[in-house]
């Protein structure tokens, strides 16, 4: 229970209050005597009441009794007004004499006041309470059965006339003359964050944008359900946001909310009316209108495919001054990622080049004058590539942190836009805008190095300096040994990363390469006899080099690819017995490979850039992976390049690019392979099949349906073989080849979706693949599939980047252990060390030289790869020289002394 006292300041007026939410009045009220106790949720308005004296303003308190836990998942605001005012005849939810609902009535006639309390359990010293006016918001409000929006106001008329509190985090300022509590009309499906999340990014990409948070709201001690509390595009707002003390002009919908519709009239009927492929003209309209903004606010809506816009749903503003630019800013995005539309969806063509709004006719007059059409190239570039705010990985980490916000209200949470939209959603808008010629390649100079990521923390009693540190139960020889390793790693400037934690007989490091890491490879660049590890960066365009100082890696040293590297591959492309490297490159308007030689140093230079599939060929495919194998019998090595379709109606293809023994690649084969990929697509080569004297056999998944093969003929043109029949019910989207029953015949593993299988087709020695068998796994999809001997016995184990896209069970990467005649052993998922992981790309060799093969996983949207080294090993001994299991040391300050100098100095034995 709660003691309740309440107070005045004038000892003879006289105090009532009220629990029934109404305003305290003389005569119907209680009147306070003396204090009381509240046993259970109570609302308790009070005032003081004097002769002659106008009252006092009404003290409103909501005492929380033992609230229900799920109503602290979220801040709560708790809404109070008399009941009249909210239901009666002239209440703003009630109904008028004639049965028509109030809440279609607008104008600040239709205003009540209201109490708001503010109650954030987690930071109680940011709770507070406030008066201020209400009304309806949205048109869904007018509905009865409708979850209902809210508009605050605060004026001096109440109390104070603005709320300055720390009341939205993600706000630039904290003090809003007016609020709007959006209840998520249109995005009325779980999650319910996808107009907060455009407008984050709007924000993140330099606009002025309403930003908000995430209340449950209670209006009158009932449960209304949970909300997104944002700032309202008001003058008020502008001012804060231009540092301008100029009136504004705002229009909301097509309506004119404050100041003039002139300047909007003016504009469109300019633009309208005049050719913009004129210079004068376009200088005009550029004077109007902010081109940049513009810009960016339909690259925005295009990429999330907004529903019900722009014909509705927009708002602009104009600073009511000499000089002053309409600018537009996003709102009521609800119906964006997904939500409303496919994510195939060509929003450019649908909505802004059919004139059925102002806007369309806007960017129908720009794109008449090349100047626009480059600076609409140029903002493409700017926010889709290194560290813009709509790379995947930015758009990723926004949703999930909004995610993070929510989830606690809403614990089945649906990432949708992590696992449906972001994967392919690029894709598809880089095509439309080609289709459309509204994208070009822009020079830009390089802003940068991709910024490396954080690393996660150690996990807890998992530190490598712990006296048991192989957690076997026992202090012993083999802790000296990790404590000696540790030391000497923790003690070197060039080491870069960090240990995370020990997994089931494997030892975890994080390298933060940074946001947008794709394929990875390993490869001696240097012949140190250490594999060096290999990276692209699709964000930034750099090939990322990280050279292994025995067993750990340096600091990456960065060469310029290609905007867009995406995929990787490695090894002597000219005889000369040094590795050298091939990177697959998304570009803008063109799908390339860069090839980089190995000078002798370790250092690649960037020999040439080929084009092999440009856009005008087919708009819709995009490099997913590459493979070097000799398909032409010649001894050089060729490159295998798979595209996968970004429309439903392109087929998926692959190139074969032609070694001359050089390093160079003159000839090319391409051939569509049918079927479509919208999520990725992955491919094999396949060296021992059929015939000992067959070339290499290549293999591209198509959707689901079958795998395609292919082989090249003497004159070099791909020739499709028999297709392989989809080996289980649904699609498959990771596949790799090996003998995995040591039979002398290359076998087939699948990994399909969605409910997470491998499938293995072992191959015959007439060619064909049959005798399927299918293995569950921990996924809802198998991203990427590996196979090597991870625990020496000779026979190949199958490594599997199991990616949850719902997040739920966490994404791992899981070992099948080969047990031999056609047996298999499900070791422990692992996870990678972060809280939430998108495992991708796999990669392993022996990374330490201690006689077994370690692994490497990337994680784009993180930036991060994670190391998984191999402890089945025996470690190096710096302790047990005689290999007896015990401590050969009695001076165990000798010991310290001989351990950091490394050395294997040999004690007294024990």
């Amino acid at each position: 229970p709660v003691t309740i006292e309440i107070n005045t300041t004038d000892p003879i007026a006289q105090v009532y209050f009220t629990t029934d939410y109404s305003d305290p009045t003389p005569g119907q009220s209680m009147v306070y005597s003396a204090p009381f106790e509240v046993t259970s949720t109570q609302v308790i308005r009070a005032a003081a009441f004097r002769s002659g004296y106008v009252p006092s303003p009404i003290a409103t308190r909501n005492y929380l009794i033992d609230p229900d836990e799920k109503l602290k998942t979220l801040p709560l605001l708790t809404f109070t007004m008399d009941p009249e005012d909210l239901m009666g005849e002239t209440g703003i939810r009630g109904t008028d004499g004639e049965g028509n609902p109030n809440a279609i009535k607008r104008g600040p006639a239709w205003e009540r006041p209201v109490a708001i309390q503010y109650t954030d359990f987690d930071h109680p010293e940011n709770s507070f309470s406030i008066n201020g006016g209400i009304r309806m918001h949205g048109n869904d409000s007018q509905r009865v059965g409708g979850k209902p929006s809210f508009r605050l106001y605060f004026r001096d008329e109440y109390g104070p006339n603005n709320l300055e509190q720390l009341f939205i985090p993600e706000s630039d300022y904290q003090k809003f003359d007016a609020l709007v509590i959006r209840g998520g009309h249109q995005d009325n499906r779980n999650p319910f964050i996808q107009d907060e999340l455009s407008r984050r990014l709007f924000k993140d990409m330099g606009q002025a944008s309403s930003v908000g948070t995430f209340t449950h709201v209670m209006l009158n001690g009932h449960y209304f359900g949970y909300y997104n509390p944002v700032e309202r595009y008001n003058v008020a707002f502008f001012q804060q946001k231009y540092d301008s003390d100029s009136d504004w002009d705002v229009l909301r919908n097509r309506t004119l909310g404050e100041g003039s519709a002139e300047p909007f009239d003016q504009l469109f009927a300019f633009v309208k009316n005049n050719d913009l492929s004129d210079s004068n003209n376009y200088r005009e309209a550029s004077n109007r209108l902010d081109l940049v903004n513009f810009c960016d606010y339909l690259l925005l809506n295009v990429y999330g495919s907004t529903w019900d816009w722009p014909g509705n749903n927009v708002t602009i503003s104009h600073e009511a001054k000499s000089g002053g630019k309409v600018r537009y800013h996003v709102w009521d995005a609800e119906g964006s990622f997904g939500q409303r539309a496919e994510v195939t969806g060509d929003t450019t063509e649908i909505e802004l080049l059919d004139g059925s709004s102002e806007e369309s006719n806007l960017f129908l007059g720009l794109i008449k004058n090349p100047s626009f059409t480059r600076l609409f190239a140029s903002r493409f570039r700017e926010h889709f590539y290194e560290d813009g705010p709509l790379t995947d990985s930015h758009i990723v980490e926004r949703f999930l942190g909004l995610r993070k916000e929510v989830l606690g209200a809403i614990p089945n949470f649906v990432p949708v836009v992590s696992f449906a939209w972001t994967p392919s959603r690029r894709h598809y808008m880089i095509a439309h805008l080609y289709q459309h010629g509204l994208i070009q390649e822009v020079s830009k100079p390089v802003t940068g190095l991709p910024p490396f990521s954080h690393t996660p923390p150690i996990e807890p009693n998992d530190s490598p300096l712990a006296s048991d540190a192989d957690r076997n139960g026992r202090v012993d020889s083999r802790d000296l040994d990790r404590f000696v390793e540790d030391f000497r790693v923790r003690n070197n400037k060039e080491v870069f990363g960090s240990y995370v934690r020990d997994a089931s007989g494997w030892r975890v490091w994080c390298l933060p390469v940074g946001e947008g890491v794709r394929d990875i490879a390993f490869a001696d660049l240097d012949r140190d006899n250490r594999p060096d590890l290999l990276s692209v960066n699709g964000n930034y365009g750099y090939l990322q080099i990280q050279k292994n100082l025995g067993g750990t890696f340096s600091k990456p040293e960065f060469v310029w690819s290609g905007l867009g590297a995406l995929a990787i591959a490695a090894a002597d492309l000219n005889g000369d017995g040094l590795t050298d490297v091939v990177t697959g490159n998304d570009g803008m308007t063109s799908q390339t490979l860069t090839v980089l030689l190995n000078r002798g140093n370790g250092m690649l230079e960037r020999i040439r850039e080929i084009e092999v599939l440009p856009i005008e060929e087919n708009e819709f495919l995009h490099i997913r992976q590459l493979q070097l194998a000799d398909f032409d019998g010649d001894s050089n090595l060729d490159i295998f390049v798979a595209f996968h379709s970004a429309f439903l109606g392109q087929d998926n293809a692959v190139a074969i690019l032609f070694g001359d023994g050089a390093g160079d690649f003159t000839d090319r084969a391409y051939s569509p392979m049918g079927g479509t990929q919208l999520l990725g697509s992955s491919m094999a080569v396949v060296e021992n099949w059929g015939q000992a004297s067959s070339p290499p056999l290549g293999i591209l998944l198509d959707g689901g349906k079958s795998a395609n093969r292919f082989s090249v003929s003497g004159s070099r043109q791909i020739e499709q073989l028999q297709p392989i029949p989809n080996p289980g019910s649904f699609e498959q989207v990771a596949l790799s080849s090996a003998d995995m029953d040591l039979d002398g015949n290359a076998d087939l593993v699948f990994g399909g979706g969605p409910i997470g299988t491998l499938h293995i087709m072992y191959g015959s020695e007439d060619g064909a693949f049959s005798s399927t068998q299918t293995i569950q796994i921990q996924a809802t999809r198998p991203e990427s599939i590996h196979i090597a001997d991870f625990n020496s016995d000779e026979r190949p184990d199958i490594l599997v980047s199991n990616l949850n896209p719902t997040l739920v069970p966490a994404s791992t990467v899981q070992i099948f252990w080969n047990l031999g005649g056609r047996n298999f052993d499900k070791g422990e998922p692992m996870n990678l060390g972060g809280e939430i992981n998108f495992p991708d790309w796999l990669e392993s060799s022996d990374i330490d030289n201690d006689g077994d093969i370690d692994f490497a996983v990337s994680d784009e949207i993180n930036g991060r790869i994670t190391l998984f080294y191999n402890e089945s090993a025996e470690r190096k001994n710096y302790s047990d020289f005689n290999r007896d299991g015990r401590i050969d040391f009695l001076d165990l300050g000798v010991a310290a002394s001989e351990w950091r100098k490394g050395t294997d100095s040999s004690g007294v034995s024990n």
